[in-house]
C-alpha cells in the first residue's frame, strides 16, 4: 500500500490505491461530519446575485455601494469592498476575509486601501499559487498593498489534489517551495501561509494552525491544549487531577504518532455501532466482491 502511494505511474498499485481512496472517500461523505460554526457568515458570488434588482431613484441616491454596483457590470470598482468593510466590521463582525486576488488595477483601488488599513487587524486576502506559470506568487496590486507578499494579510487561496485521481481531499494551511516542487521543506526557506492561516493568526488563534515544517531541531509537533494551558505544563503541577495527566499524555502521544499508528488506534477503538449505516454496506460489498474474487480465480494457475 505504501508504493500504491509512492509509485501512482504503476497501473496495478494504482488501481489499489483508488479502491482503498474510494473507501476512505465514502467514510467522509457518510461518517459524521462538523457542525459549521454558528459565528461563520459565508457571502459568495455568482451569476444569480449579480443579477442586481431595479433600484428606487431613493436607494440609489442614499447608497453609495448601489450606484457603484450598477455603474458596470461586475467586477465593479474596489470602493464597493470598502464600504463592505464599513458595513460589516460595523455591525460587529470580528474578521472579514476575501476568498479573492485582487491583482489587476482597478476603479477605487485607493479607498478600498484606505479600508484595508485602517482594519488591518480585522481583514485577511487572498494570494494565488500559479501552478501554470511556474507557481509563481500572485498578490493584491502595489496600491492596495505595497509589499503584499510579505504581508501578514494576505494568504493563498490554494488547494492541491491528490496526483492520481485530480481530487481534493486535504487543505494545506502552510508550504514552501520545496514542497510544491514535491520536495522535503528546510528550516531555512520561507513558508507561505493559507487564507485560513492568516484568519487564525488575526482571530488570536496562531496556536490552532497545524504545522509541519521542520524546525532547526527536527519538525513541529502538534501539541494538545486543554482550557488554553500547554500540554506539557501541565503534568506534576498542583490542582490539575490526575485524569486531566492522564488525558494530557494521550493527547500528547497521539500527536506524534506515525500514520500507521494512527491508523491501528483507529482499528482498536472503533465501535460498531459507530459506524454508519451506508459504510457498512459498503463493506460488505467489498467483501463479497473479494470473496467473488477469490472463489472466481481458485482454479487458475496464477492462484
Amino acid at each position: 500500500m505504501v508504493t500504491a502511494r509512492f509509485v501512482p505511474e504503476a497501473p496495478f498499485f494504482s488501481t489499489v490505491w483508488r479502491n482503498e481512496q474510494s473507501f476512505e472517500d465514502l467514510l467522509r461523505r457518510e461518517g459524521r461530519k462538523t457542525a459549521t460554526h454558528p459565528d461563520f457568515v459565508f457571502l459568495g458570488i455568482d451569476q444569480s446575485t449579480l443579477q442586481l434588482p431595479l433600484f428606487t431613484p431613493d436607494e440609489l441616491r442614499n447608497n453609495r455601494a448601489f450606484q457603484l454596483m450598477t455603474e458596470r457590470p461586475f467586477p465593479w470598482s474596489r470602493e464597493v469592498w470598502a464600504l463592505l468593510l464599513d458595513r460589516l466590521l460595523g455591525a460587529g463582525a470580528r474578521l472579514v476575509m476575501f476568498d479573492l486576488v485582487f491583482n489587476p488595477p482597478n476603479d477605487g483601488d485607493p479607498a478600498f486601501h484606505a479600508a484595508l488599513e485602517k482594519y488591518r487587524d480585522r481583514v485577511v486576502v487572498g494570494s494565488n499559487i500559479d501552478s501554470a506559470n511556474g507557481n509563481q506568487l500572485v498578490v493584491p496590486n502595489e496600491t492596495l498593498l505595497p509589499s503584499a507578499a510579505a504581508d501578514a494579510r494576505v494568504g493563498y487561496v490554494n488547494f492541491w489534489p491528490d496526483a492520481i485521481d485530480g481530487k481534493i481531499r486535504a487543505a494545506r494551511f502552510t508550504i514552501t517551495d520545496r514542497q510544491l516542487a514535491g520536495l522535503a521543506p528546510h528550516p531555512s526557506e520561507e513558508v507561505f501561509q493559507s487564507l485560513s492561516a492568516r484568519a487564525l493568526e488575526k482571530l488570536g488563534r496562531a496556536d490552532a494552525v497545524p504545522r509541519d515544517q521542520p524546525k532547526e531541531r527536527g519538525r513541529d509537533r502538534v501539541q494538545a491544549n486543554l482550557h488554553g494551558l500547554p500540554a506539557r505544563s501541565l503534568r506534576g503541577r498542583p490542582g490539575i487531577s490526575r485524569d486531566r495527566r492522564r488525558l494530557d499524555r494521550r493527547m500528547t502521544t497521539v500527536a506524534q504518532e506515525t500514520g500507521a499508528q494512527r491508523l491501528a488506534r483507529f482499528a482498536l477503538t472503533l465501535r460498531y455501532d459507530e459506524i454508519p449505516e451506508p459504510v457498512v454496506e459498503a463493506a460488505k460489498l467489498h467483501l463479497l466482491d473479494t470473496l467473488g474474487c477469490g472463489l472466481a480465480a481458485h482454479a487458475t494457475g496464477v492462484a
